[in-house]
């Protein structure tokens, strides 16, 4: 009678982390993560960030009453510059437009928000 062997060897154990590290590897470099600073992972992080001041000033401005016109709001990150336009578009409508900036080396990227806000 022959005894049920249980578990994984050392070799399997070995095998597999190593299937595990050149996947990690090829995912991350896919992805940008693994890059250095300047590099693809930085500029997503950046653009990250931006659409997260986008959001949260969009959910203040929800709240708060708007005078139309274009107005250049405070920014959790100092990096990033932020504004909010206010055009009326009916009795009743406000069209909301944040546009969040930074610099990216030698150009500027941007990401805009654009929401429309009932009155009463």
């Amino acid at each position: 009678m022959t005894r049920r062997q249980r578990g994984w060897t050392l070799i399997e154990s070995m095998i597999a982390m190593a299937i595990f590290a050149i996947a990690l590897g090829a995912a991350g470099g896919a992805f940008g993560v693994l890059d250095g600073p300047g590099s693809v992972g930085v500029r997503a992080d950046r653009s990250l960030a931006a659409v997260n001041v986008l959001t949260s000033a969009h959910q203040a401005a929800l709240l708060e009453p708007m005078v139309p016109g274009r107005t250049e709001l405070p920014s959790a990150d100092p990096d990033i510059r932020l504004s909010r336009t206010v055009e009326v578009d009916g009795p009743n409508l406000q069209r909301l437009i944040f546009v969040a900036s930074w610099r990216d080396g030698p150009r500027t990227r941007e990401r805009r928000l654009v929401s429309l806000k009932v009155t009463p």
